[in-house]
């Protein structure tokens, strides 16, 4: 029973060291394999890593401006004039224009109705940066200057519509003060994107059938990039241009409308007195 034991024991040392060996020899190929496989990776080139999380939106529109060539300037100079020209023109239509137009007019009419004309003036005075306010302050002044002149009935009632005419033709031209250019920078995007295609596919035809056919694909590739990539970034500027212009126009037609209806009404109360 002895024996028995301490050859069980024996066998199970021997096996266990057995185990032991394979096990180290399966970890040294595993490692042989990995570090083979570690070998063969070859690191890639800096361009084709991939951007970190934070600049790759950068990234990627730094290589999509660059890869389209010189096209891209210019079209980016006019999204820049176009967006200059939003900005002033959003000044003017939303923040120099803003005011209660119901509470301006119900004030200047109580002066017109009593001809306190004195008082209105003043208060148009206040807001004259508005259009409409100066409309009015221009087309009362012509109106007390027609009065003061001895002008009565009729010919006074002509005196204070061609007042309020030519006060208006002043000033309601500057509401809408250079939103054509919006429509003519969004057409010349559209067109520089289209000859800056043209101008890639002759590359590309170019690298075809004159260049050495080692310098070839790296030649075709850059005449398609160019041509891609102008027109993706011609029709990018001109569509938001063309969106503004129209909101733009929008705001400034409302306004127009609203200037003629209580230009309407201030005549006639005015009338009312003559």
């Amino acid at each position: 029973m002895k024996k028995m034991g301490l050859i069980t024991l024996v066998l199970s040392v021997l096996l266990c060291t057995e185990l032991i060996i394979a096990q180290e020899k399966t970890t040294n190929k595993d490692k042989v394999v990995v570090e083979e496989e570690v070998v063969q990776l070859e690191t890639p080139p800096i361009e084709e890593r991939e951007a970190p999380s934070t600049g790759g939106i950068f990234i990627g529109i730094y290589r999509f401006y660059k890869e389209g060539g010189g096209f891209m300037h210019a079209i980016l100079l006019l999204a820049l004039i176009a967006l200059g020209i939003a900005i002033e023109r959003a000044y003017k239509l939303w923040l120099m224009q803003k005011f209660n137009t119901k509470e301006f007019f119900s004030k200047l009419k109580g002066y017109l109705i009593n001809e306190k004309y004195d008082e209105a003036v003043n208060i148009c005075q206040v807001f004259r940066k508005t259009t409409m306010a100066s409309i009015f302050l221009y087309g009362i002044k012509g109106f007390i200057k027609a009065k003061e002149f001895g002008k009565k009935g009729e010919e006074l009632n002509r005196a204070l519509q061609q007042s309020f005419d030519e006060a208006a033709l002043n000033e309601l031209p500057e509401l809408e003060k250079r939103l054509h250019y919006l429509d003519t920078f969004a057409q010349m995007a559209t067109l520089l994107g289209l000859l800056g295609t043209i101008f890639g596919l002759i590359v590309s035809f170019s690298a075809l059938g004159n260049l050495p056919p080692e310098a070839r694909n790296a030649a075709l590739t850059a005449g398609i990039a160019i041509a891609m990539h102008t027109t993706a970034f011609g029709l990018i500027v001109a569509l938001p241009i063309m969106l503004v212009k129209a909101i733009l126009q929008s705001k400034a037609s409302n306004i127009i409308n609203e200037i003629d209806e209580y230009c309407v009404k201030a005549i006639n109360t005015i009338s009312a007195n003559i």
